[in-house]
């Protein structure tokens, strides 16, 4: 059994120690915070409360100062001084030291904490460098077997690394414990390091800043343009290496900088490059720490200033940036690289290999730069790691690499690389010549390998609790496939449905494997019990696929079409496109909703992970959610000018009335919904424990902190939902009507009229409209129809004796009010048709396709004159589609048939954008336009 660990102590309260303490919070685990004060971690405490963000897209900005998922979290966190209470630390069952001292003033802080501590406490330093014989000398046997560097990268909640090392002297059930504790616990990807200098991923990634700056000085090569080539083309942080630099801290890179050259071998090919420390301390005597701390004046880039310390502008009112010269030291204007966005510029030249082998300055810089870094780690991975593939996992989760560099050297062809060392005449490194021109990683009898350090290959490890749907595909072929998605049995009768557009955009071909794949299991009840959605993915998914949209929009307004009368016949049928898009996410998401099988979502939460709009929508039909801790999840579809449509607006609306402690009668949670939905920023989500608290989440909804084990937690918990599971019923509703709405409408007409700058939170004439949609569905609209009301009334008899009082009256509909009891396909009905209204509107267009080109809405400033509320709602397009229920079950018959249609001619407009060369883009217009028109005959 694997020790326990339930409260840690931390030694020092400045930025690692903080930041451990706030993720050791995060995670709900007891923590005790000393420094030389209380104060002081008073202080750090409260710096975390302050910088917990306002709105989801703030989540992340500030990496450095926002450490805490939540300000309530602050109350796992018991602060002290390190003088006055020790005996805090009497119960801890792990202590680790964070502060920057001598290793006997170290040693002496241990030794002091053992008197008060367990005679099993764990202890640890933080040390990014420092080797466990140096930190332990002259303390006890026993306290030896208890000590295990355990080194976190800053900063503390967003970088995915904990270097866990051990020496001969370490308890093996300690370090066990520590593995466990980091991954299960902390959310930490846990490598075993050995105990070398640096470990592993400072002692690769400072060495990679050290080799490109020795020849960015060679080839008088400017920081921009180093920045620009050694980044995501190489599948290095977007940063670059100077501005990443920046971000970890000069003081911090110059700290690390000089403890390896001052302890490694003489021999040790980073001594041989290091150009001393002259610049940095210059740099951080004159103030230019990077940009961690607060104070700092800049480090390799900084603003501009005037005589006065004042920043200098430019014409957007931004500050100027200046960039350092290298051999210089002095700082000039910053200067645009010609090799922006170099990882698309790369791919011009058909490959690495061509690359590297073209002349061009950008491959001259690089290939020594590279070489001689994939060189140093092949020469020293045996002595910092027990595998291969733990040196590659330290470099994605410490440094955010897109590749390890063993997965880098596979891009580059193993063969190749070692024939081009050979070729200038290089001595190729051991490992490389084990590796026999062979790729580290391979696929074989339906495993994924990697290569040991004998040249053999073993199975890739993964730790306890880790499910890699990599490996589940490598062994077996998709139950369900289509472009968008795919549905894959992940074993024990659960299958897993995975989303594979680029962003992982929701259309039809996705819609299409939903309804399959709920056929395929409810078909099939003694084989599968379960499902799962998730994906590997940087983002779980970015909602609807509005670029397709988009194709329409401009089609049906172009000049040419229009003079040949076809932009009408474009738009005509875009709209039944849209019509029939709504509709099918509708029914599939409540079929999955009603599935005789449990659903468990599981968006992975890892750095700034999105679930919006159409992805929101499928997370709140799931019977559960298994989240990963980062995950940013929200509709924002009112920041379009349009409403959730999906689903997203009825089912947040039923969760308003189930949420505990709601007020009783249909107003509070109608009221709530409409403070909540308009305003996308503020009720989403900036993480999942943000996401419990707004609703996303419910109570007994789970968070892995870790990423990585998201899919294994999200299985386990379909099969326990599978234990005597029934779907729980549709929804029912009991809504105020028009005098519910005229209240809602009075309430934003009074925000109208305070005016103000909508760019700064004041409502315009398109907030408006798109508040007046949502009022109609949260109050069930105005009246119900004659032809409406065996469909949208709940009860049968209820139904009747609202077509006898029309009867009666003579009329042909009824106000709606809190008595008629109204099904899900009401509200479903008013959805499909508020959002055409919305869709209807040219101001909708023009917000859509400026967040297509600006990755954001525009906030349009109130129009002059400007209208009253009326007048803006009764310019409002209303529309009134067909009456169409929403069953519950998968789609069949003919909708079936326009579902599949409709895939079709989604799959082939991503073939289109997919195509490179403008030949090729023209050989795919035919298949497209052909699956276009047979959508249009099908509507």
């Amino acid at each position: 059994m694997t020790k326990e660990i339930k409260k840690v102590g931390i030694i020092g309260a400045g930025a690692m120690g903080g930041g451990i303490a706030a993720q050791l919070a995060n995670a709900g685990v007891e923590v005790v915070l000393l420094d030389k004060t209380k104060e002081n971690a008073d202080k750090a405490v409260e710096r975390m409360v302050n910088a917990v963000p306002k709105t989801m897209m703030d989540a992340g900005k500030d990496p450095f100062n926002e450490l805490l998922m939540t300000r309530e979290n602050a109350r796992f966190i018991t602060t002290g001084d390190s003088t006055n209470n020790m005996d805090l630390l009497a119960d801890c069952d792990w202590i680790v030291e964070s502060i920057l001292a001598p290793n006997h003033v170290k040693t002496g802080i241990y030794q002091a904490i053992d008197k008060v501590a367990k005679p099993t406490t764990i202890y640890s330093s933080n040390t990014s460098t420092i080797q466990i014989e140096d930190l332990t000398e002259g303390l006890s046997e026993d306290l030896k077997s208890r000590f295990i560097n355990a080194h976190f990268f800053n900063p503390v909640r967003w970088m995915h690394l904990l270097e866990i090392i051990s020496n001969d002297d370490a308890d093996p059930e300690n370090v066990k414990a520590l593995m466990d504790f980091g991954s299960r616990v902390l959310g930490k990807k846990t490598v075993h390091c050995k105990n070398a200098r640096g470990f592993i991923a400072n002692r690769i990634g400072i060495f990679a800043m050290e080799r490109a700056k020795v020849e960015a000085l060679s080839q008088h090569m400017k920081i921009e343009d180093v920045d620009a080539i050694m980044g995501t083309a190489f599948g290095f942080p977007h940063l670059g290496l100077f501005k990443l630099a920046d971000e970890v801290g000069i003081d911090i890179i110059e700290h690390v900088r000089t403890d390896l050259n001052e302890n490694l071998p003489a021999e040790d090919a980073f001594k041989r490059l290091y150009t001393g420390n002259e610049e940095l301390t210059d740099m951080m005597d004159n103030g230019l720490f990077g940009n961690r701390k607060a104070d700092s004046k800049g480090g390799y880039y900084r603003k501009k200033v005037d005589a006065d310390d004042a920043f200098i502008l430019n014409e957007k009112g931004k500050p100027r940036k200046e960039s350092r010269d290298l051999a210089t030291g002095e700082y000039r204007d910053f200067e645009n690289s010609d090799y922006f966005r170099f990882d698309k510029q790369i791919k011009k030249y058909g490959g690495f290999a061509k690359f590297f082998e073209s002349g061009d300055p950008a491959a001259k810089f690089a290939w020594p730069v590279i070489r001689d870094l994939m060189t140093y780690v092949l020469d020293h991975a045996e002595e910092l790691s027990y595998n291969l593939q733990d040196v590659d996992s330290a470099m994605r989760a410490g440094f955010n690499w897109e590749f390890g560099p063993f997965e880098l050297m596979d891009k580059f062809g193993v063969k190749w690389f070692t024939e081009k060392l050979e070729a200038e005449g290089r001595a190729v490194p051991d490992l490389l010549a084990k590796a026999k021109k062979k790729s580290f990683y391979r696929q074989e009898n339906g495993q994924n390998q990697v290569m040991s350090f004998d040249g053999g290959y073993a199975p890739i490890k993964r730790e306890d609790g880790v499910l890699s749907l990599d490996d589940v595909k490598a062994s077996s072929k998709p139950l369900v496939t289509h472009n968008s998605a795919s549905l894959w049995d992940i074993g024990d009768g659960i299958v897993a449905l995975e989303f594979h557009a680029p962003k992982n955009v929701i259309d039809p071909s996705m819609f299409w494997v939903i309804n399959e794949s709920i056929k395929l299991v409810s078909a099939n009840p003694d084989k599968y019990k379960g499902m799962v959605i998730y994906n590997d993915e940087k983002s779980f998914s970015f909602g609807a696929n509005l670029k397709l949209v988009e194709i329409f929009m401009n089609a049906s307004v172009k000049p040419v079409l229009r003079a040949m009368g076809l932009g009408g016949y474009i738009e005509k049928n875009m709209y039944k496109v849209v019509e029939e898009m709504v509709y099918q996410g509708q029914s599939v998401y409540n079929a999955l909703n009603q599935a005789p099988f449990p659903v468990v979502g599981a968006p992975k939460g890892n750095q700034k992970n999105r679930a919006f709009g159409g992805a929101c929508e499928i997370l709140m039909h799931c019977d559960a959610i298994q989240s990963g801790p980062e995950q940013v999840i929200a509709l924002p579809e009112p920041g379009l000018g349009l409403i959730p449509g999906w689903g997203g607006t009825t089912r947040y609306l039923e969760r308003m009335f189930e949420k505990p402690g709601q007020m009783k009668g249909p107003m509070p949670a109608v009221i709530e919904s409409m403070m909540t939905l308009p305003n996308p920023l503020v009720s989403g989500a900036h993480n999942a424990q943000d996401a419990k608290k707004k609703l996303w989440l419910s109570a007994d909804d789970g968070i892995s902190m870790n990423p990585d084990r998201v899919l294994a937690d999200a299985k386990a918990k379909a099969i326990e939902l599978a234990k005597d599971y029934a779907p729980k019923p549709m929804p029912t509703f009991n809504l105020p009507g028009l005098s519910g709405k005229s209240a809602i409408r009075m309430d934003v007409d009074r925000m109208y009229k305070m005016g103000g700058d909508p760019a700064k939170g004041a409502i315009n004439h398109i907030d408006v409209k798109v508040a007046d949609a949502l009022a109609d569905i949260f109050t069930g609209g105005e009246r119900l129809n004659r032809a409406d009301v065996d469909l949208h009334v709940d009860d049968a008899a209820v139904a009747a004796k609202l077509k006898q009082i029309m009867d009666e009256r003579g009329e042909d509909s009824i106000s709606i009010h809190a008595g008629i009891t109204l099904n899900i396909s009401r509200l479903l009905q008013l959805e499909r048709d508020r959002f055409l209204d919305r869709f209807h509107d040219k101001a909708t267009w023009a917000r859509v396709k400026y967040t297509l080109s600006n990755g954001g809405p525009p906030r349009e400033p109130r129009l002059v004159p400007a209208p009253t509320t009326q007048e803006i709602r009764d310019g409002a397009p209303m529309v009134e589609l067909k009456r169409r229920n929403v069953t519950g079950q998968p789609l069949s018959g003919d909708d079936a048939v326009r579902l599949k249609a409709m895939a079709d001619m989604a799959s082939s407009f991503h073939a289109l954008y997919e195509q490179k060369s403008m030949l090729s883009k023209i050989q795919q217009v035919p298949n497209t336009l052909c699956t276009a028109r047979k959508v249009f005959r099908l509507l």
